[in-house]
């Protein structure tokens, strides 16, 4: 008797080892995520979730030494921070009731101006604030003085080589336009006047090019003014050489001013075309991934030489993303806190969250709360809160949570071209103890997930995961759980599917 020759089955595995990072894209390469959260690029190429954040609790204990109680240490502010800096490893906050330095009140200090966008430009262990012209002073026994400068006024500033460089375009002290660049006197940012020709005078120089100033950056030994169409490079060690250059670029955007930032050697900033790279050549967006969505409220910041900020989108939804430029991937992270600024100080990443607002609509107060984005890092707390009032309190370092995350890809083949069919996936992973895993998949353009594989209380260690689909033509995967979790690879098992042989070819004997 004849029959058909069948093809042997034959098993085909498919392993990944490289993950990408969010690309919220149409075409999203295979190891990249349409959509993610919480994830981390340290593991790179593995999968790992972020660390968890951690935050400052007052503790409260009795006689025995136990704790009884924690206490939020939120900061009770009125018209809310304005400014937020890092001046020898001194957090310092400016608000309409003032300013801080470490946790106290900066003696002298007027009220400051609600809601008016300011820079805190550090001065070795002393520090000047713009556009308010205010230069405050620190003592050898840590008493901080603040005192009123006769200056120019000033949109934005930074420190570079022992000057102060501010910028301003629009009406001056005086009522006069101008558009103009100024630099106090060398190591004296009270002198903004002193005109001898020598070395240590101060600078001032009209530009050309129109447009308001959106921002100023130290990079390498120039200094770089944004406007929204043009870089203005200021080079030079004396006011005798010192050289300007302009030339047109995607600068920083208006309003985006915090979010400009020195990383490792290039200024990243939120431009109008997206979040932009200078390397003091050219200008490069590197914010292909993050789709089209454009964010306000933008600030930012950087640890490990990776730039982190925070935006809120067109939905109201605020969020942070981590760049790598190492690797140019991007990340997304939740941003439940409504983060304000970022402060970097001794390897940590702080970051100042507004949290509520209370009080009466004639006394509003604004409730901030300090985070630290990565809670394997314990920061001392004094340097941050100082309650005088109660100085027995202790402080509790806590993580939040165990973080949610989630991993979803973009569309991807369940088989192939030569009749392959997907029969199941091997998930190898890492979770820590009690985490929680969940695996779900949506099939041929299903609207829903659907769940394939569930755990609520993982053991610790490494194990393969086995996730049988259902057949289908191309798939979508969601990973997503709670708490600490490593993924090393993702195996697709396929299979051969068997076919009949061809028309005019004979089968074989049996018998």
């Amino acid at each position: 008797m004849r029959f058909p020759k069948l093809q042997k089955l034959r098993t085909v595995a498919d392993v990944q080892t490289r993950f990408g990072g969010y690309r919220h894209t149409d075409n999203v390469p295979e190891g990249d995520f349409y959509d993610c959260e919480n994830l981390s690029p340290e593991a790179f190429p593995l999968l790992r979730v972020r660390p968890p954040r951690a935050a400052w609790y007052a503790a409260r204990t009795d006689e025995n030494g136990e704790t009884v109680s924690l206490e939020s240490t939120r900061m009770f502010l009125g018209e809310g921070v304005t400014a937020a800096a890092n001046v020898s490893d001194k957090l310092v906050l400016c608000t309409s009731g003032g300013i801080f330095y470490n946790g106290g009140y900066v003696a002298g200090a007027p009220e400051l101006e609600a809601g008016a966008r300011r820079t805190i430009v550090p001065f070795g262990r002393n520090f000047f604030i713009v556009p308010d012209g205010i230069y405050v002073t620190v003592s050898d026994d840590g008493a901080a003085t603040a005192t009123a400068v006769d200056c120019p006024r000033m949109d934005y500033a930074a420190e570079h080589d022992n000057r102060v460089w501010g910028c301003r375009f629009g009406e001056d002290a005086g009522g006069t336009f101008v558009n103009e660049l100024y630099a106090c006197a060398l190591g004296d940012p009270t002198a903004w006047e002193t005109f001898d020709g020598i070395s240590t005078d101060s600078y001032r120089v009209n530009l050309g090019c129109g447009g308001a100033f959106t921002g100023v950056c130290p990079l390498g030994g120039d200094v770089l003014f944004f406007k929204e169409d043009h870089i203005i490079r200021v080079s030079g060690e004396t006011p005798s050489d010192f050289t300007v250059l302009t030339f047109p670029a995607d600068g920083a955007e208006e309003g985006a001013f915090h979010s400009v930032v020195n990383v490792n050697g290039r200024v990243f900033y939120k431009s109008r075309a997206g979040i932009t790279a200078f390397d003091g050549v050219t200008a490069r967006c590197v914010s292909e991934a993050l789709g089209e969505r454009r964010f306000t409220e933008v600030c930012a910041g950087t640890v490990d030489g990776r730039y982190y900020f925070a935006g809120t989108d067109p939905a109201g939804a605020r969020k942070i993303f981590c760049y790598d430029p190492g690797t140019g991937l991007w990340h997304k992270e939740d941003d439940g806190r409504n983060t304000r600024f970022f402060v970097y100080r001794r390897h940590c990443l702080y970051l100042v969250c507004h949290e509520a607002r209370a009080g009466t609509e004639f006394l509003p107060v604004n409730l901030y709360r300090f985070f630290v984005h990565d809670a394997r890092r314990a920061p001392d707390a004094v340097t941050i809160f100082r309650n005088e009032s109660e100085p027995d309190h202790t402080y509790r370092y806590l993580p939040e949570e165990p973080v949610k995350w989630y991993a979803e890809t973009g569309r991807l083949s369940a088989g192939g071209p030569q009749a392959l069919l997907l029969r199941r996936l091997h998930i190898a992973l890492r979770p820590e103890e009690g985490a929680k895993l969940r695996v779900q998949v949506k099939c041929d353009g299903e609207e829903d997930w659907r769940t394939v594989y569930e755990c609520d209380s993982a053991a610790p260690g490494a194990f393969t995961l086995p996730v049988r689909l259902p057949r289908c033509a191309f798939y979508h995967l969601r990973l997503s759980g709670e708490g600490g979790c490593v993924i090393d690879s993702v195996t697709r098992i396929y299979e051969k599917a068997g076919e009949p042989a061809p028309d005019g070819l004979k089968g074989g004997m049996i018998g």
